[in-house]
């Protein structure tokens, strides 16, 4: 499948079905080739990922630096994908502002 050679943890992703259509995740852990499990810091924390098929999701290019260092060594938090999460929205809406 020409997705999963894409998915990488720390990757970020938009959901683009179900309750959470529209909202930023990211991938938390790769589980096979349909599906990820996913955080955002604030429903979905690293001790609760949602597991969602990746039939369900946008792709993005952007993907957090040390994500998986700071899971191994239990350095990376909820705030901290939080954060992640909401520079690069603001990052984002700061693109279009112009046009």
């Amino acid at each position: 499948m020409e997705a999963y050679d894409k998915l990488r943890e720390g990757q970020l992703v938009i959901s683009k079905a179900g309750r959470d259509k529209g909202r930023f995740f990211l991938i938390y852990k790769v589980e096979d080739e349909q599906r990820v499990y996913m955080v955002d810091g604030k429903l979905r924390t690293l001790d609760r990922p949602k597991l969602k098929k990746v039939k369900h999701l946008a792709f993005t290019n952007t993907r957090m630096e040390g994500f998986e260092r700071g899971l191994k060594e239990e350095a990376l938090s909820d705030k901290d994908i939080r954060e992640y999460i909401k520079a690069y929205k603001q990052k984002a809406d700061g693109r279009f502002e112009d046009v």
